[in-house]
């Protein structure tokens, strides 16, 4: 009887030990599943060879424009019918156009100016077209861009040689982005091709963005960074160069760098529907040193589980197989405390207290 109440006391610790290391098996499970699921911020860079961009500025302060030799044509309000030749009619239509040309523009964006920016050949000038103004810009307020006082006015031009341009240096522009344009009759902004890389701030890993995504773009790809959900355009910064390394395409680079939060990135192709780029946990845990050290440690406990469950019942079956025989009765060597001398054998007690046969020599 004692016995067999030993033998249910090793099973019910055993039960024990085993639930212990389940339930540390599943909080590690648990643990690493929110590491990787877990929404985080994200940031985008977005390296883009183009045709052309649209750009809708928000701050005045980081859009500041110092354009070399240009021509400028201010859209008039009204079309003339007739008007004289002029020097630049090859460029600006007199009748829709006041052209002149200067030696160096400055152009300060303000908040709400959206502009388009294409270049369309290895030897083709940068065409910068004025889309919208803010509200009282074109009447030549405070809040509009000017250039030699003359108000930039929706569908005004500044047109710079490609020759001028490349001693000019970067166009830097914070604001929203629209890089491409979905190939369609009479389209010419098209993406040439491009590259992103998303950054994401990992739990327990400090302020600095990681790397845990990358992709190609490509040609005729429409690109714009949105909400996490696509629904509205996100702020970025960047900047544009002339860009001729891609043969005859001849078109310019953008760049642009979106803060940390709650971004994503949108490609507009043809035939297709909208698509929105993001990370998935399957890239953040590939990319967190510390989810991937977890994971390590989470197979090895389940490789320790595993062994542990096939050899507790091997080391009970061994105990029972360990059994001597007494006086040819099957007795297994269980043990009894004992108060000061620790565990004594109750076969080899039992055997003790036996009483001894006479052997032939005492008879």
């Amino acid at each position: 009887m004692k016995a067999l109440l030993r033998r249910l006391g090793e099973a019910s610790a055993s039960d024990r030990y085993r639930r212990a290391g389940f339930a540390a098996m599943i909080a590690l499970v648990t643990f690493v599943a929110c590491l990787s699921f877990w929404p985080r911020d994200r940031s985008f860079i977005v390296e883009t060879e183009t045709n052309g961009v649209e750009i809708a500025f928000d701050r005045q302060a980081s859009s500041l424009w110092r354009l070399p030799r240009s021509i400028v044509c201010v859209r008039r309000p009204r079309a003339l019918r007739t008007a004289p030749p002029a020097p630049h009619d090859a460029v600006c239509d007199a009748r829709l156009f006041a052209a002149f040309e200067t030696e160096a523009a400055e152009i300060a964006w303000p908040p709400g100016s959206r502009v388009n920016v294409s270049r369309h050949g290895r030897d083709a000038p940068l065409i910068v077209r004025v889309v919208d103004q803010p509200p009282g810009g074109d009447a030549g307020s405070a809040g509009s861009a000017t250039v030699r006082g003359e108000t930039l006015s929706a569908g005004s031009l500044v047109i710079v040689r490609a020759t001028d341009w490349a001693d000019s240096g970067a166009l830097v522009f914070s604001g929203t982005v629209v890089a491409g344009s979905v190939p369609s009759a009479g389209a010419r902004d098209l993406l040439i091709r491009g590259r992103y890389e998303i950054r994401e701030q990992l739990l327990l890993r400090g302020d600095r963005p990681v790397r845990i995504a990358e992709g190609d773009l490509l040609p005729g790809d429409q690109v714009a960074i949105t909400t996490r959900d696509g629904r509205a355009s996100r702020p970025v910064i960047g900047f544009l160069t002339q860009r001729d390394a891609g043969g005859e395409a001849g078109g310019l680079q953008a760049v642009m760098y979106s803060p940390l939060g709650d971004t994503g990135m949108t490609i507009d192709r043809l035939g297709t529907e909208q698509t929105i780029i993001g990370a998935s946990w399957f890239d953040r845990a590939t990319s967190d040193p510390l989810l991937i050290g977890l994971t390590a440690l989470l197979a090895f406990v389940l490789a320790a589980y595993e062994l542990l469950s096939r050899l507790w019942p091997e080391r009970s079956d061994a105990a029972d197989g360990a059994c001597k025989s007494v006086r040819g009765t099957a007795t297994c060597p269980t043990f009894q405390q004992s108060d000061d001398r620790g565990a004594i054998p109750e076969a080899a007690s039992a055997a003790a207290d036996a009483p001894v046969a006479p052997s032939d020599a005492t008879r």
